[in-house]
């Protein structure tokens, strides 16, 4: 499992992620490469997954840009990225609805937000492995708080030019589209 925490609240996932341990650690790591496997004769390698504002990379897929004239491949693909990444947002807002002082502002000392959040996953997770349920009024509550916040200002998205990556996500979303199929 891995916790990044201490960013300034106004970064985005993009920036923070960019200069994680992470990101180095997934460009390092020998045994990801050694779980990589073929599809269309291109190699794709162990990844994680973002949304459009994430730069594009070889272990980071992001869904294809919007366009009025996207193939049905391009959309099959979308589709199952986004339910991917459901489940994370999932994730996080069992986290905020278990732990409401996360989901609605830490008003501890400053000094003490990053040991709070890191202990928090650590429960989270602990509860989790042991088949604890989590109040569905506490996730309906956290929802409602999350839909009444406001959104950033301003969203940075980066662009789709790492041509390696482009042919990592043509060989991800013709596989899919061929064993998967779009659910309308």
């Amino acid at each position: 499992m891995y916790v990044n925490v201490g960013s300034p609240g106004r970064c985005n996932d993009s920036q923070i992620y960019e200069r994680s341990l992470l990101k180095r650690q997934l460009a390092d790591y020998e045994l990801l490469a050694e779980m990589s496997t073929m599809l269309s004769n291109v190699v794709v390698p162990v990844y994680i997954i973002g949304d459009s504002a994430f730069k594009f990379a070889p272990n980071l897929m992001k869904p294809y840009p919007y366009s009025t004239e996207q193939s049905l491949v391009e959309k099959n693909f979308n589709y199952k990225l986004s339910k991917c990444r459901r489940v994370v947002e999932n994730a996080f807002g069992q986290l905020k609805a278990r732990f409401r002082r996360i989901g609605k502002g830490i008003d501890n000392n400053i000094g003490n937000a990053n040991i709070i959040l890191k202990s928090c996953c650590t429960l989270h997770n602990f509860l989790n492995d042991r088949d604890d349920d989590i109040n569905l009024a506490w996730i309906q509550d956290q929802e409602r708080f999350d839909h009444a916040r406001e959104s950033p200002d301003e969203i940075f998205m980066l662009h789709d030019n790492d041509a390696d990556a482009s042919a990592i996500r043509r060989a991800i979303a013709s596989y899919t589209s061929k064993y998967f199929f779009l659910i309308t």
